[in-house]
């Protein structure tokens, strides 16, 4: 079999797309102010009474943020700039549903225990990050990742969680992958199916790292160029159109999601 080489990706400049969902325009109006109001007694509060230091609120709301940021980024590179790269417009839009799903998945369980220990989990996650990073300069020394742990293991036990529950809050991370799927299945009218999302998570995550077969699946096209060496074959790689309105849409419904939940959890007491 040949091998297949290669050629330097096409970007598309285009004045011919449609308009993006109204969505991405929406939720960067007045974004800190409405992500930061809550009530008192509201669900989100007493979220936030239960992990602090480490708030809910916090960790939603960057998220979120983060999620709408690189949806309005796509979106000024895409329908206002009319220049589209084959990976980094992926790329956007993977990081935007990680996001978005990352605020789903802390805020959609209906108990709280289980939303405690997702966001303790987060937070370990970063901790761990956070001591390797530091490491690296050793300019500022932080606080040992044993006290750390401890922190957190005191907060699930003052909580009430189960032993089972407290080994994992120092567990291996959640990964993406799981975090995505999860996020998926335990929202009620998403409109968004398991697969669908899982394939657009992959899909753009593939192709953000090079993986050889999300280069060959339907998130690229792939155009056949002449004057490649015998026995191999040069193409030009674009961005698919498919692929980039399936994972547009995928990362604007989960964030749309992750705004509903927010509101309902900021305004309404519940369980």
């Amino acid at each position: 079999m040949g091998q297949e080489r290669e050629d330097l990706p096409a970007c598309h400049i285009t004045n011919d797309r449609a308009p993006l969902p109204d969505i991405i325009l929406k939720h960067d109006r007045d974004l800190l102010g409405r992500a930061q109001r809550r009530h008192k007694a509201c669900s989100l509060w007493k979220d936030d009474e239960v992990t602090s230091p480490y708030l809910m609120s916090h960790s939603v709301r960057g998220a979120l943020v983060s999620a709408v940021d690189h949806l309005n980024a796509f979106r000024a590179l895409v329908q206002d700039a009319h220049v589209v790269h084959p990976r980094a417009t992926l790329t956007l839009l993977r990081a935007a549903l990680e996001n978005a799903a990352l605020a789903v998945w802390l805020l959609a369980p209906a108990n709280r225990n289980e939303r405690v220990l997702r966001r303790l989990r987060l937070q370990w996650a970063d901790f761990r990050d956070g001591d390797y990073a530091s490491r690296l300069f050793e300019d500022e020394p932080t606080p040992r990742l044993e006290a750390r742990q401890a922190e957190l293991v005191a907060i699930a036990r003052k909580r009430g969680l189960t032993d089972d529950q407290v080994a994992l809050v120092a567990a291996r991370p959640v990964p993406f992958s799981s975090i995505v799927r999860a996020a998926t299945r335990e929202s009620r009218f998403l409109q968004l199916d398991e697969r669908t999302a899982m394939f657009c998570w992959m899909a753009t995550s593939g192709v953000a790292h090079a993986r050889q077969w999300a280069g060959m699946s339907p998130a690229l096209q792939r155009l056949k160029v002449p004057g490649a060496p015998d026995g191999s074959q040069g193409l030009v790689l674009s961005a698919s159109d498919k692929m980039l309105t399936m994972a547009a849409g995928a990362a604007t419904v989960m964030t749309a999601k992750g705004w509903r939940l927010l509101d309902d959890r900021r305004t309404r007491q519940l369980i």
